[in-house]
């Protein structure tokens, strides 16, 4: 096969194509940022901070904990009194973002053995299994889109020579959520120590910072208090029994200890204790984490020049990110998109060239992760009880774990073997 090394270019080139789904994603931000969605918390927390109250000691804005950072809600304090404005600016925002990051991610991957057929397949497979997760974050005016963004501008920076503006980048987009944090491990084992150094400078700054405008002291008390919040052994975080979450705590919790779900359907098959469950939860982290040695397949310190293995390895822990962060809901598994990006482009390359069994075995298994990461697993097409069924049931948290087991699988040294005998 004749799959030269070329990179992607825009399939988006359509000027009709793009001012219609430009027109589409104004209107549906316009409608959807006039609702509440979660950004009520946001703007409650920045009129809290300026008031100098705790704005971690109590449940306001129907029943929401603020569990970001004081920075976070200094910078939001211009903006809670015009809420609307806020509101449809951030979905508008976030669909530039959603597409730089979408730019970002092609430009890992190469099409020149791509017919044009080919490369819109895969362009509409990531949308598709995608446009779930997207949507979410729109109509509940999340964050996640900064934050997919962030990881990817961040290394791209940092391969184009600029870590310098990678960690100033990647520090802004953790100090906002801390997600963004479990790329360090990658950042450190691949060498890339300037980056490392200068993401964790500016999150430090950051933190610090807001003093200068409310106080130290009122400063160091926030952030007090947020740690004692974040503390991944908090058993709120642990114990999940609404619906919602799907990360590794609220998965393990309500299958190995009894809760009290929402709906009268029974989940845990034993009833092991909470510490218990919280050490196999730990344990869970650490094992995720460790596998991803690997997918480097290297010694530490030394960096990758292969594009798609870069991508492959980042992937796996943009990936990861959603499953060991508790309390995650539906709009965090956005982050898992970049590794079903990959994964999609595995198949779309391979699949009418390889019958081994083994091949059709991991493929079902995408397959069935992939029922749950379209558009069908919704509740206009379940129906809102079917789909609170689903949730009941974390469904999507075993999608996702199917996935780990298919990305390795599905490794460029695989992709590389099989195009090369084909």
């Amino acid at each position: 096969m004749n799959f030269r090394i070329e990179r992607g270019k825009p399939e988006f080139n359509n000027k009709i194509v793009r001012i219609t789904l430009a027109t589409i994603s104004v209107l549906f931000c316009a409608i959807k940022g006039g609702l509440d969605g979660d950004f009520n918390v946001f703007i409650d927390a920045a009129q809290r901070l300026y008031l100098h109250e705790n704005i971690y000691s109590s449940f306001r804005s129907g029943g929401f904990q603020w569990y970001y950072s004081p920075f976070f809600a200094l910078i939001l304090i211009p903006f809670f009194k015009t809420p609307i404005v806020a509101k449809v600016g951030w979905s508008l925002i976030s669909v530039l973002l959603y597409y730089r990051s979408f730019r970002l991610i092609e430009g890992y991957l190469y099409f020149s053995g791509f017919s044009r057929k080919q490369k819109k397949l895969w362009v509409w497979l990531c949308i598709i299994f995608s446009v779930q997760f997207i949507l979410n974050n729109i109509t509940l005016i999340q964050i996640t889109a900064l934050l997919l963004w962030g990881i990817l501008e961040s290394l791209h920076q940092n391969d184009k020579g600029n870590p310098f503006l990678a960690g100033v980048i990647l520090g802004f987009v953790s100090i906002i959520k801390l997600m963004p944090l479990l790329i360090l491990p990658y950042l450190f084992y691949r060498g890339h120590f300037k980056m490392l150094g200068n993401t964790l400078l500016t999150f430090i700054a950051l933190l610090i910072l807001p003093g200068i405008f409310i106080g130290f002291d009122y400063n160091f008390f926030l952030i007090q208090n947020w740690i004692l919040l974040i503390n991944p052994n908090n058993s709120e975080l642990v114990i999940a029994e609404v619906l919602g979450f799907h990360d590794l705590t609220s998965m393990f919790s309500v299958y190995l200890m009894p809760t009290n779900g929402e709906l009268p359907y029974k989940q845990n098959f034993v009833s092991w204790s909470f510490s218990t469950v919280n050490t196999l939860v730990n344990v869970a982290r650490i094992g995720l984490l460790a596998l991803s040695l690997y997918f480097f397949q290297s010694k530490p310190f030394e960096q990758e020049n292969n594009k798609i293995k870069s991508f492959w390895e980042i992937a796996y822990f943009c990936f990861i990110i959603p499953l060991i962060m508790p309390h995650q809901n539906k709009y965090g598994f956005l982050l898992c998109c970049p590794l079903v990006c990959y994964l999609l482009y595995f198949y779309v390359v391979t699949f009418k060239k390889v019958n081994s069994l083994g091949y059709k075995i991991v493929f079902a298994i995408f397959v069935i992760s992939m029922i749950v990461y379209s558009p069908f697993n919704g509740s206009d097409i379940l129906g809102w009880h079917s789909y609170r069924v689903g949730q009941h049931f974390r469904i999507l948290s075993f999608a996702t774990l199917l996935l780990v087991p298919v990305a390795m699988y599905c490794s460029p040294k695989r992709f590389y073997n099989l195009i090369s005998v084909t």
